[in-house]
């Protein structure tokens, strides 16, 4: 039989890591989900400058996992998939700048 080495995927808990500011601004939250052989990282982020890029980084990714760009009340939400993505702290960056947001993940 083709299927007997398949066995059924299973979502595993949510972990949920707070984002501290980094300097006085900022605020948010991710969420991360175990998709199997991919993660699922579902951001949102407040507090920020309106109308500014946002970079995602997640642990020893040398580029973003994601971007987004904030509304005009200082606000972005978005979520990323894929490989093995959630390994590690969680910054996010002004793109081009410095680090405005950052948490590091539960054990």
């Amino acid at each position: 039989d083709d299927r007997s080495n398949l066995v059924p995927l299973v979502n595993q808990d949510a972990r949920n890591v707070q984002l501290k500011a980094v300097g006085k601004e900022g605020k948010g939250f991710v969420v991360l989900r175990s998709l199997g052989v991919v993660e699922s990282i579902e951001v949102f982020l407040y507090k920020l400058k309106p109308d500014t890029v946002y970079d995602v980084y997640a642990g020893s990714h040398a580029t973003p996992v994601g971007s987004f760009r904030t509304n005009a009340m200082g606000m972005a939400n978005g979520t990323m998939i894929g490989p093995e993505q959630a390994a590690g702290a969680i910054t996010v960056k002004e793109s081009g700048g410095a680090a405005v947001l950052i948490s590091q993940l539960p054990e």
